[in-house]
């Protein structure tokens, strides 16, 4: 992968909407979770083929750290990789990049491991914890 960001494994496009932007062309800061939200999802997808009848989970800390503003129209992608597997819970690191050159934000977003039924958190499943130790290289 590039070399601005080689430990991350996996990048997806950015889709923004016109809705995102404000009067001058800047995307809306609240977008930003949004964004992060969609590249976990094609993250736990894709990589770890994530099960949704079987895994729960909940964002339970979400920081974002702006670089630069993100303009209306110009080609991003969200690079993702878990960063963190602790015994209930894991960190997803993002970092949105434009023209595989310039980051525009970061972030990361600390996921609890979430039985709904029970409504409680639960320990990491070691088939699972394998599979993000695999997607990892870890």
């Amino acid at each position: 992968m590039d070399t601005l960001l080689p430990d991350f494994k996996f990048k997806a496009p950015l889709v923004q909407r016109w809705s995102d932007t404000d009067a001058i062309g800047h995307v809306n800061n609240a977008n930003y979770l949004t964004y992060f939200e969609e590249a976990r999802v094609a993250y736990l997808e894709e990589i770890l083929h994530w099960d949704w009848t079987k895994w729960g989970m909940l964002v339970a800390k979400a920081v974002i750290d702006f670089k630069a503003p993100l303009l209306y129209q110009e080609k991003a992608e969200i690079y993702t990789r878990i960063a963190r597997i602790g015994s209930k819970s894991f960190d997803i690191e993002y970092a949105i990049v434009v023209n595989d050159t310039t980051i525009k934000a970061t972030g990361t977003t600390v996921m609890v491991f979430f039985d709904y039924a029970a409504n409680k958190s639960v320990v990491i499943p070691d088939d699972l914890r394998a599979l993000m130790e695999k997607a990892e290289k870890r």
